[in-house]
């Protein structure tokens, strides 16, 4: 098949792609446990940026992500995306709170997104200071997560950070100096 087959597995046009693409970015050095995001630039090591790895990345990747993306009910989808606005990485009760969504609705989405193997894995858990326990997830790919950034949307995306600031200066409470550079980044967006 050359299209996203179904569970959201990616079929032979990923395939296609994985073949065609630079061998820095086939050999997961895009991966989103080898990735830090400072600001704007996320880097990749070696003197690569994000922003320059998503210039290599062929539209019709691009497309294909978002067709994969188009298959998953719509909250899922804007669930993803607000979570490609938290990082490649993220605790999710923050986010929940963000999303003014309960903690265990917003866990059972990305677990069951976990069980497919496509958008996110599990990390390890986190006891926040405000002594809630969260999941951190990590997306499987930073391309995935910068496809997601750039489907939501300037509006939302502004809307999704300012929240996340807010939600993560909550949780941290007088411990802010945690999370200081992370809510100076979700500030300036």
């Amino acid at each position: 098949r050359d299209d996203v087959g179904e569970g959201g597995e990616m079929g032979d046009t990923q395939k296609g792609w994985e073949r065609a693409m630079p061998a820095w970015l086939k050999e997961g050095k895009v991966q989103a446990h080898r990735v830090v995001t400072v600001g704007d630039k996320t880097d990749l090591g070696e003197g690569l940026s994000i922003d320059a790895a998503i210039d290599d990345i062929p539209r019709s990747l691009f497309s294909l992500i978002e067709r994969q993306r188009e298959r998953l009910p719509e909250a899922t989808q804007r669930r993803l995306e607000a979570a490609a606005v938290a990082g490649v990485e993220f605790v999710h009760a923050p986010l929940a709170d963000a999303l003014d969504l309960d903690a265990d609705t917003l866990q059972s989405t990305f677990d069951t997104l976990v069980r497919q193997r496509t958008w996110l894995r599990e990390g390890e858990p986190s006891v926040l200071p405000d002594g809630r326990v969260g999941v951190r997830y990590v997306f499987t790919h930073a391309v995935y997560r910068h496809v997601l950034y750039e489907l939501a949307g300037a509006a939302p995306r502004v809307q999704w950070h300012r929240r996340l600031a807010a939600a993560l200066l909550r949780a941290h409470g007088a411990r802010v100096e945690e999370v200081a550079a992370e809510v100076a980044v979700h500030f300036e967006k």
